[in-house]
Protein backbone atom coordinates (compact mmCIF):
# COMPACT_ATOMS: atom_id res chain seq x y z
CA UNK A 1 0.00 0.00 0.00
CA UNK A 2 1.33 3.44 -0.92
CA UNK A 3 1.92 5.94 1.90
CA UNK A 4 -0.03 9.18 1.59
CA UNK A 5 1.27 12.57 2.60
CA UNK A 6 -0.46 13.76 5.81
CA UNK A 7 -3.27 16.23 5.17
CA UNK A 8 -3.58 19.31 7.37
CA UNK A 9 -7.05 20.48 8.47
CA UNK A 10 -6.80 23.45 6.13
CA UNK A 11 -6.39 21.09 3.15
CA UNK A 12 -9.55 19.09 3.85
CA UNK A 13 -12.34 19.40 1.33
CA UNK A 14 -15.89 20.21 2.51
CA UNK A 15 -16.80 16.58 1.75
CA UNK A 16 -13.96 15.28 3.93
CA UNK A 17 -14.97 17.59 6.79
CA UNK A 18 -18.56 16.38 6.49
CA UNK A 19 -17.31 12.77 6.52
CA UNK A 20 -15.45 13.49 9.76
CA UNK A 21 -18.61 15.02 11.24
CA UNK A 22 -20.52 11.89 10.24
CA UNK A 23 -17.78 9.80 11.85
CA UNK A 24 -18.29 11.73 15.09
CA UNK A 25 -22.06 11.26 14.87
CA UNK A 26 -21.89 7.51 14.18
CA UNK A 27 -19.20 7.08 16.81
CA UNK A 28 -21.13 8.93 19.50
CA UNK A 29 -24.31 6.92 18.85
CA UNK A 30 -22.39 3.64 18.95
CA UNK A 31 -20.48 4.71 22.05
CA UNK A 32 -23.75 5.67 23.76
CA UNK A 33 -25.12 2.19 23.07
CA UNK A 34 -21.92 0.62 24.44
CA UNK A 35 -22.06 2.79 27.56
CA UNK A 36 -25.73 1.93 27.99
CA UNK A 37 -24.93 -1.78 27.90
CA UNK A 38 -22.15 -1.24 30.44
CA UNK A 39 -24.48 0.72 32.73
CA UNK A 40 -27.54 -1.46 32.16
CA UNK A 41 -29.62 1.52 31.04
CA UNK A 42 -30.43 3.58 27.96
CA UNK A 43 -27.87 6.27 27.13
CA UNK A 44 -28.93 8.80 24.51
CA UNK A 45 -26.37 10.71 22.48
CA UNK A 46 -27.24 14.04 20.96
CA UNK A 47 -25.54 14.98 17.72
CA UNK A 48 -21.99 16.01 18.61
CA UNK A 49 -20.50 19.34 17.66
CA UNK A 50 -17.56 18.49 15.44
CA UNK A 51 -15.04 21.16 14.48
CA UNK A 52 -11.80 21.04 12.54
CA UNK A 53 -8.99 23.25 13.83
CA UNK A 54 -5.40 23.72 12.73
CA UNK A 55 -2.73 22.53 15.15
CA UNK A 56 -2.40 25.00 18.02
CA UNK A 57 -5.81 26.61 17.43
CA UNK A 58 -7.99 24.30 19.51
CA UNK A 59 -8.91 27.08 21.95
CA UNK A 60 -10.95 28.71 19.16
CA UNK A 61 -13.44 25.86 19.12
CA UNK A 62 -13.68 25.15 22.85
CA UNK A 63 -16.63 26.21 24.95
CA UNK A 64 -16.11 29.66 26.50
CA UNK A 65 -16.56 28.30 30.03
CA UNK A 66 -14.13 25.46 29.38
CA UNK A 67 -14.62 21.78 29.95
CA UNK A 68 -14.67 19.77 33.12
CA UNK A 69 -12.84 16.90 31.48
CA UNK A 70 -10.85 16.74 28.26
CA UNK A 71 -9.13 13.83 26.58
CA UNK A 72 -6.72 14.04 23.64
CA UNK A 73 -6.30 10.98 21.44
CA UNK A 74 -4.20 10.04 18.46
CA UNK A 75 -6.07 7.48 16.40
CA UNK A 76 -3.68 5.14 14.60
CA UNK A 77 -4.46 2.99 11.64
CA UNK A 78 -6.63 4.16 8.79
CA UNK A 79 -7.19 7.89 9.05
CA UNK A 80 -4.47 8.79 11.59
CA UNK A 81 -6.55 11.36 13.44
CA UNK A 82 -5.89 13.50 16.45
CA UNK A 83 -8.96 14.57 18.28
CA UNK A 84 -10.08 15.92 21.60
CA UNK A 85 -13.22 15.07 23.53
CA UNK A 86 -14.63 17.56 26.02
CA UNK A 87 -17.18 16.84 28.72
CA UNK A 88 -19.02 19.64 30.54
CA UNK A 89 -19.07 19.82 34.35
CA UNK A 90 -22.67 18.58 34.38
CA UNK A 91 -21.91 15.76 31.94
CA UNK A 92 -18.79 14.69 33.84
CA UNK A 93 -20.66 14.58 37.15
CA UNK A 94 -23.56 12.60 35.69
CA UNK A 95 -21.51 10.13 33.63
CA UNK A 96 -18.89 9.64 36.34
CA UNK A 97 -21.63 9.00 38.89
CA UNK A 98 -23.41 6.52 36.62
CA UNK A 99 -20.20 4.62 35.92
CA UNK A 100 -19.40 4.50 39.64
CA UNK A 101 -22.93 3.44 40.61
CA UNK A 102 -23.77 6.72 42.34
CA UNK A 103 -25.63 8.93 39.83
CA UNK A 104 -25.88 12.51 41.03
CA UNK A 105 -23.71 11.68 44.02
CA UNK A 106 -21.22 14.09 45.49
CA UNK A 107 -17.77 14.12 43.99
CA UNK A 108 -16.13 12.38 46.95
CA UNK A 109 -13.21 10.82 45.10
CA UNK A 110 -12.04 12.90 42.13
CA UNK A 111 -9.45 10.27 41.19
CA UNK A 112 -12.17 7.63 40.76
CA UNK A 113 -14.28 10.05 38.69
CA UNK A 114 -11.29 10.81 36.46
CA UNK A 115 -10.64 7.10 36.01
CA UNK A 116 -14.30 6.42 35.17
CA UNK A 117 -14.37 9.25 32.63
CA UNK A 118 -11.13 8.01 31.08
CA UNK A 119 -12.74 4.59 30.65
CA UNK A 120 -15.77 6.22 29.02
CA UNK A 121 -13.37 7.98 26.65
CA UNK A 122 -11.67 4.68 25.80
CA UNK A 123 -15.05 3.28 24.73
CA UNK A 124 -15.65 6.27 22.46
CA UNK A 125 -12.15 6.04 20.99
CA UNK A 126 -12.41 2.33 20.22
CA UNK A 127 -15.58 2.98 18.22
CA UNK A 128 -14.14 5.99 16.37
CA UNK A 129 -10.89 4.16 15.61
CA UNK A 130 -12.82 1.43 13.80
CA UNK A 131 -14.84 4.00 11.86
CA UNK A 132 -11.71 5.95 10.90
CA UNK A 133 -10.27 2.80 9.35
CA UNK A 134 -13.44 2.43 7.32
CA UNK A 135 -13.22 6.04 6.11
CA UNK A 136 -9.61 5.51 5.13
CA UNK A 137 -10.45 2.37 3.17
CA UNK A 138 -13.13 4.34 1.34
CA UNK A 139 -10.57 7.04 0.51
CA UNK A 140 -12.47 9.76 2.37
CA UNK A 141 -9.53 10.76 4.57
Amino acid sequence: MQQRKPVTPLELTPQQIEALRQLAQFGSADAARSLGRLLGTFVEAVQPRAQVAPKGAVQRVLQPDGAAFSVHFEVDGGARLRWMMHVTQEGATLMGGLLLGAPGGALQNPTLYTSALAEMSNIVVSVDESLSRLLSMLGVV
